[in-house]
Order: C-alpha cells, then structure tokens, then sequence
C-alpha cells in the first residue's frame, strides 16, 4: 500500500461509512503491509476501542463492497483488493482536481 493516508482521506470523503467504518478501516490501514492485514478482530477491537459486533459489521461492509477479502490461508487476515483501492484513490484525486 503506498499511500496509506491518500487512501484514508479517500474513504472518508466518500461519505458512504459511519465514524465507526472509518475507525476499522484506518486500524486496518496502518496495520498493512503491502496490501495485508494481520489483525485479529478481538486486536481491532482493543486499538478502535469499539464492540466486537461494530467491529464484524464494518468488516463485513468492507468485504461487500469489495475493498477487503478474507485470506483464506491465514486466520485473522485481510488483503486488500488492489483494483478497488486503486479505483477509490483515483476518484478522490479527480474529485480534489475538479473542485480546485
């Protein structure tokens, strides 16, 4: 993941994600390396000081809309889909672009 505050910034403009989304989603990004997340939701949980329930429902949201997946090789771990981080990173840059 190169820019991980670009990408930040881009989910959060989005206005699709509740305050609690954005708290998951940028646990997630700072704890990635190269496009995986080796965190465990009860780990989640502690640093977002959030419910386990708000914690499964905004992964669960984040794997619909097809930003994150399940590593199915590694218990706890999330990649992130490259095409739709890609896409979200280019929207936000246009829409800062056209409204300068």
């Amino acid at each position: 993941m190169n820019n991980k505050k670009l990408l930040k910034e881009a989910v959060l403009t989005l206005g699709r994600y509740s305050p609690n989304h954005i708290k998951v989603f940028n646990t997630l990004v700072d704890h990635a390396i190269d496009d995986k997340v080796f965190l465990p939701v009860k780990d989640i949980q502690n640093i977002s000081n959030m419910k386990r329930s708000s914690v499964y429902f905004a992964l669960n949201s984040f794997q619909k809309d097809g930003i994150l997946i399940k590593d199915k090789t590694q218990m706890g771990a999330f990649v992130f889909q490259k095409e739709k981080v890609d896409f979200l990173i280019a929207t936000y840059k246009t829409k800062q672009k056209l409204s300068v």
